[in-house]
């Protein structure tokens, strides 16, 4: 429910944002607009007028009014749409768009945005093999940029190019890579998709998606995962440490860490750890009192 809900949140801000940029002559302020309502858009489930939008905003098929590195990233959103509506030619020539771009600027962002547009056009095509390979190499790209949101879509799309190639094991791994740093982020759609690769993979997997609990008035319903990490801190552990200790990459601690930091309103590990204690602390003299009668 609350994915469906930011999606909707950003389908009306795009078309807010449209509706002013539409009085300014088309330009650079005008396509990023287009751009941000056809991704929402293409989340909504709309990938014809996601690929429509995002063409005609952005001044052509190859997105010329989109400046710099990020064009490539674009592309690949427009990628996905083309997929999603069942043209692969179109994909294809996005997607080779992308690569010739992020080539000029030799950007790690921009190239995993144009690598993952590749590696989905060759799963569509039925080369899942290559697909699997370049999707990583593209995970490990979006990894040194610090797109850690980025970079766990590149293991879900291996993880399901995996599949398809046969290498279950592999699949495995990868899309619970990604499932913990989609937990992490809040990225409710691209959970329930990777709880549902694995549970065809055989996989039981308890919905994370929806799955939260409260610790408190203080603690805003933190994931079971983020409370794990979170006494870790209060243990005084190292990002390494929690990280080694949950079999968690570090980005992926990080991006757990910045959650609790929102929900709890802390702004140092300190102050994560004096809250926590005093959750804990008031949690236990309830259940005294109720035992006690």
């Amino acid at each position: 429910m609350r994915g469906a809900l930011a999606v909707s949140h950003a389908l009306t801000a795009a078309r807010e944002a449209e509706k002013l940029a539409q009085a300014r002559a088309p330009g650079v302020a005008a396509a990023w607009v287009g751009g941000a309502l056809g991704a929402a858009l293409l989340e909504s489930g709309e990938p014809k007028r996601a690929a429509e939008t995002i063409v005609r905003s952005g001044g052509g098929d190859d997105l010329p009014l989109i400046p710099g590195g990020f064009r490539a990233n674009l592309l690949e959103i427009l990628t996905r749409a083309w997929l999603d509506c069942g043209r692969r030619a179109q994909a294809r020539q996005t997607a080779e768009a992308a690569q010739r771009w992020a080539r000029r600027f030799g950007l790690d962002l921009a190239t995993a945005g144009a690598e993952l547009a590749m590696a989905a056009v060759e799963l569509g095509e039925g080369d899942p093999g290559s697909a699997a390979a370049r999707a990583l190499a593209a995970s490990e790209r979006a990894e040194r940029a610090g797109a850690t949101l980025v970079a766990a879509r590149g293991r879900s799309l291996a993880g399901r190019a995996s599949a398809a190639a046969g290498d279950a094991e592999r699949a495995v791994t990868e899309l619970e890579r990604a499932l913990e740093t989609f937990v992490a982020c809040g990225a409710r759609r691209d959970v329930a998709a990777a709880e549902r690769e694995l549970r065809r993979l055989g996989r039981r997997v308890p919905s994370r998606a929806r799955r939260s609990v409260a610790v408190g008035e203080g603690v805003r319903s933190p994931t079971e995962r983020e409370l794990e990490v979170a006494r870790l801190v209060v243990g005084r552990r190292t990002n390494s440490e929690i990280a080694a200790e949950l079999f968690l990459s570090i980005k992926t601690v990080e991006a757990h860490l910045r959650n609790i930091f929102a929900k709890l309103g802390a702004s140092s590990r300190v102050e994560v750890a004096r809250l926590v204690e005093r959750e804990d602390a008031t949690a236990t003299g309830t259940r005294g009192r109720t035992i006690g009668g």
